[in-house]
C-alpha cells in the first residue's frame, strides 16, 4: 500500500514541485498551505510522514513537531522540516533537526530530488544494516608468490628466414603535405528551455507529430507506453475527434522557474475546434532529464 504524507508551506510553488516530485513515486499526497490545515490533514489521515516547513503564520511548524511529538497516537510519526532558517542563522541543519526532534532537516533552497531521496530513506531505514554491526568475513587472499621462486621463461624467439630473390624496396619520394586547415569547432545542440518542451508538447498536435510529444514526457507521464504504443493510440485518437478540425496553440508564457533539476512553467493555452476558440491557463512541472526536460504532471485551470 502507497504511503500517505502530507506537505505544509505557505509557497503555493513549493507545495507543487514537492508534491509532484513524491507523486512519481506513486507516494499519497496532501498539500497544506498553512498549519492550521495541515495539522487538521494530519489528525484526519494519520500520515505515514510529515513534510513541513517552519516559518508560517498561525500554526508554525515548530508547534506542528510539537503537537506531533506530544500526541500518543502520532508521536512515531516521521517528520522533515524544511526552512531557510539554517542558512539564515548559520547554524547547521543537524542543530534544527534535533532541536525540533525531527527525523531531518533539509535548508531551502533545496533541490527537490534530495527531497525524494531523504523519504525514502526515512521508509527504507528500517532495512539499512546499523553502524554497529560486525562486518562480513571475507575469505582470505592467497599470499603472493615467494621471492627469489622461479619464473615462467618466455618460449624461445628464432629469426624469421630470409626470403630469398625478394627485389630490393624502392623508397617513395617524399610529396609535400597539403596545408592543413584549422579543424571545424563541434556544432553545439541548444538545449530546449522547459517553455519549449512545454510548446512542443502542445503544439505537436497541429502537425501528428507524436514521437516529438512522447520525447516531451517524462517516464511517469507515459503510463509504462512504448513510444510506439503511444504514438498508435495518439494517431487513433486524432482520427476519432477529427483532428484536422481542432488546432492547440500556446499563447503566452506567464511563468517560468527553475530550481535545480525540477522546472515550472505557467503558460495561457488556446484551443481552436471549428468556429469555437476556448483559452485555459495550464501549470506543468518538469525534470531535468539527461538531454532534455520532461513533463511530470500538468494542472488545468479553465478561463
Amino acid at each position: 500500500m502507497s504511503k500517505k504524507i502530507v506537505v505544509i508551506d505557505d509557497d503555493q510553488d513549493i507545495l507543487e514541485i514537492v508534491k509532484a516530485i513524491l507523486k512519481t513515486k506513486g507516494y499519497y499526497v496532501y498539500p497544506a498551505i498553512n498549519g492550521d490545515d495541515g495539522w487538521t490533514i494530519i489528525q484526519q489521515q494519520r500520515p505515514d510522514l510529515v513534510i513541513t516547513d517552519l516559518k508560517m503564520a498561525g500554526t508554525s511548524g515548530l508547534e506542528i513537531c510539537r503537537r506531533i511529538r506530544a500526541s500518543e497516537e502520532l508521536k512515531e510519526t516521521p517528520i522533515i522540516v524544511m526552512s531557510g532558517i539554517g542558512r539564515e542563522t548559520g547554524k547547521p541543519d543537524e542543530f534544527w533537526r534535533q532541536g525540533l526532534r525531527a527525523d531531518d532537516f533539509i535548508s531551502k533552497p533545496f533541490d527537490p530530488l534530495d527531497v525524494l531521496g531523504r523519504v525514502e530513506f526515512i521508509f527504507r531505514r528500517k532495512t539499512y544494516v546499523s553502524a554497529g554491526a560486525a562486518p562480513k568475513e571475507t575469505a582470505p587472499q592467497q599470499p603472493p608468490p615467494a621471492m627469489g621462486g622461479p619464473r615462467p621463461t618466455a618460449p624461445p624467439r628464432f629469426p624469421k628466414p630470409l626470403e630469398q630473390n625478394k627485389p630490393a624496396t624502392s623508397i617513395p619520394l617524399v610529396q609535400e603535405a597539403a596545408p592543413l586547415s584549422p579543424p571545424k569547432a563541434p556544432t553545439e545542440r541548444k538545449e530546449k528551455m522547459p517553455e519549449d518542451v512545454v510548446r512542443d508538447f502542445i503544439e505537436s498536435w497541429n502537425t501528428q507529430n507524436f514521437p516529438l510529444e512522447y520525447r516531451c514526457l517524462a517516464e511517469e507521464m507515459t503510463g509504462g507506453l512504448s513510444e510506439q504504443d503511444y504514438v498508435r493510440r495518439r494517431m487513433q485518437a486524432y482520427q476519432e475527434t477529427l483532428g484536422q478540425h481542432h488546432t492547440q496553440q500556446l499563447v503566452k508564457v506567464e511563468e517560468s522557474k527553475i530550481n535545480r533539476q525540477i522546472a515550472k512553467v505557467t503558460i495561457l493555452r488556446e484551443d481552436k475546434r471549428g468556429s469555437r476558440v476556448t483559452q485555459t491557463r495550464q501549470t506543468y512541472v518538469l525534470r531535468k532529464m539527461t538531454r532534455t526536460w520532461g513533463i511530470m504532471s500538468v494542472k488545468t485551470q479553465s478561463l
